[in-house]
C-alpha cells in the first residue's frame, strides 16, 4: 500500500501544479488533497488501474469497471463544485 499510496500523491501533486495558476494555491492544495486521499481509498477497496483487464480482441467493459468509472466521476465532480462554490462565496462575500 506504501507505493500506491506514493503514486497516489504525486498525481495528487501533478493535480495541483497544474490547477495552481487558475485556481490559486488554497484550492490547488485543497483538490490535490483530497484527490490523493480518494485514490488510496480506492486502492484500499480494490479498484486498481489493472482492474478486470484481460486479453480480448473487442472492446468490452465490466460491471466493477463502470462502477468503478461512475463512482470516480462523482468525486470529481463533487471536488469540483466544492471549488465553485468557494470561489463563487468568495466573489460574493468580500
Amino acid at each position: 500500500m506504501f507505493w500506491e499510496g506514493l503514486f497516489s500523491a504525486i498525481r495528487g501533486f501533478a493535480f495541483g501544479a497544474g490547477l495552481y495558476r487558475i485556481l490559486g494555491f488554497e484550492y490547488a492544495i485543497a483538490f490535490g488533497t483530497v484527490i490523493t486521499i480518494g485514490q488510496i481509498f480506492a486502492y484500499s477497496r480494490g479498484i486498481r488501474p489493472s482492474l478486470d483487464y484481460g486479453a480480448s480482441r473487442r472492446p468490452r467493459i465490466t460491471r466493477r469497471q463502470f462502477w468503478g468509472t461512475v463512482v470516480r466521476t462523482v468525486g470529481y465532480i463533487a471536488t469540483a463544485l466544492t471549488g465553485l462554490v468557494t470561489g463563487i462565496g468568495a466573489t460574493v462575500n468580500p
